[in-house]
């Protein structure tokens, strides 16, 4: 059973991960649609590499940054909670401009609704 703290890790990183699944696709669908480009410079190299390269390390992402809150959770244990939820507020902003960008075009171009 997991205690209190490791389980909020654990949910804590899934999310984490999930808004990385959002924020990858939504970039690489902006950027094929013309719609918007790459703000981080070694993002934009990874995309030049294929989208293959550029999910790998997206989505490792959060898988690295949850095994390092769980590595350091007995030592600073609010730290890693912390560390979590900031990337969480972080990628959920940017995953909402993303879609802010890209939906309003989308919906132009007869996609959505």
């Amino acid at each position: 059973m997991l205690s209190k703290q490791n389980h909020a890790i654990v949910i804590l990183t899934g999310v984490f991960f999930i808004l990385s699944v959002l924020d990858a696709v939504s970039t690489l669908w902006g950027i094929n649609l013309g719609l918007i480009t790459e703000g981080n410079p070694v993002m934009q190299l990874l995309i030049g590499l294929g989208p293959s390269v550029f999910l790998t390390v997206k989505l490792a992402q959060p898988v690295l940054v949850g095994l390092f809150c769980w590595m350091i959770r007995f030592k600073r244990p609010w730290a890693s909670v912390f560390i979590l939820w900031f990337a969480i507020a972080v990628y959920s902003l940017v995953t909402l401009v993303h879609f802010y960008w890209v939906t309003p075009a989308v919906s132009m171009l007869g996609f959505i609704d």
